[in-house]
């Protein structure tokens, strides 16, 4: 697989990361093509004309607008949306298939990321933010796609607020723990963070996993280690493959090198989903990976 149509991939999910669309990917990389094509006519654009603004954009591979390595705490409001390159009706119209993958708004001015991917009745959600009240907006969007109320797969990129506080939630806005069984989840190896919200984090998911949910780092999947696979199963022609990258054993002082990395591969379509990741870890990514 040509590692250019991950980075395709990638900035698909970063024009997204700030809707509350879902599609499905059966035409993904005409949609995608669309996109980069709009990019490419209003860059072109703007350097022709001296009057414009510059803008700057953060991006992450997954589906996050937030790839900052400042703390999560001082994170400043979100800006105003740009309008979509296409419409909702347009989007809603893309030929239908059993995947279909759903970038969350998270329900404050804060960025923060969370994915909800659905493979006919299996449901995989990638982080949770930005903040604890963010569970009123996750769980309620999550509930019109999850009617069993089970997610089989959990996925926590690493351990900042804006990707992991919807999973610990309020007392008036349960968390995702609290609100959904959670049979397997996964999450970082490693972590630096000394925040309440990390403690907060890991205690509930603690509680998940002596309730009966399986829990596995990054590593152990990567490594097939007690229980834990590389790649799984999630429906005919539908994997789910954790990728290696360096940070899962090496200490850094960028928390948000210590992302996930995971790759969905729906036939000849793969769709990357890397947390936060900077530069370092990106490089360690496409080298340690085909």
């Amino acid at each position: 697989m040509k590692f250019g149509k991950l980075i395709k991939t990638c900035a698909l999910v970063t024009a997204l990361s700030m809707s509350a669309f879902s599609f499905t990917a059966c035409d993904f990389e005409q949609v995608l093509d669309e996109v980069l094509s709009f990019l490419e006519e209003d860059v072109s654009s703007s350097s022709s004309s001296s009057s414009s603004s510059k803008k700057s954009s953060s991006s992450s591979s997954k589906s996050s607008s937030n790839s900052s390595s400042a703390p999560s705490s001082a994170m400043p409001p979100e800006e105003d949306t740009p309008p979509s390159t296409f419409d909702v009706d347009e989007i809603q119209t893309i030929a239908s298939s059993d995947l279909s993958i759903h970038f969350l708004e998270v329900g404050n001015e804060y960025t923060g990321d969370c994915t909800l991917i659905k493979v006919g009745d299996t449901e995989v959600l990638i982080d949770a933010g930005s903040r604890k009240g963010s569970a009123a907006t996750i769980v309620s969007y999550i509930n019109q796609f999850c009617t069993d109320g089970t997610l089989e797969y959990v996925i926590a990129t690493h351990a900042h607020q804006d990707h992991i506080a919807g999973f610990v939630g309020t007392a008036k806005a349960p968390g995702v723990f609290e609100s959904f069984v959670c049979e397997t989840i996964i999450d970082y190896t490693l972590s630096n963070s000394d925040a309440a919200i990390r403690d907060n984090y890991e205690e509930l998911r603690d509680e998940e996993v002596a309730n009966g949910a399986k829990h596995y780092t990054v590593l152990e999947c990567w490594n097939n280690e007690n229980g834990a696979s590389r790649s799984y199963e999630l429906a005919d022609g539908i994997t789910m493959n954790f990728l290696y990258q360096r940070f899962y054993e090496e200490e850094t002082s960028d928390e948000n090198d210590y992302s996930v990395c995971m790759l969905l591969t729906e036939g000849e379509n793969h769709y990357l989903f890397s947390g936060d990741l900077e530069h370092d870890g990106e490089e360690s990514l496409v080298a340690s990976n085909d």
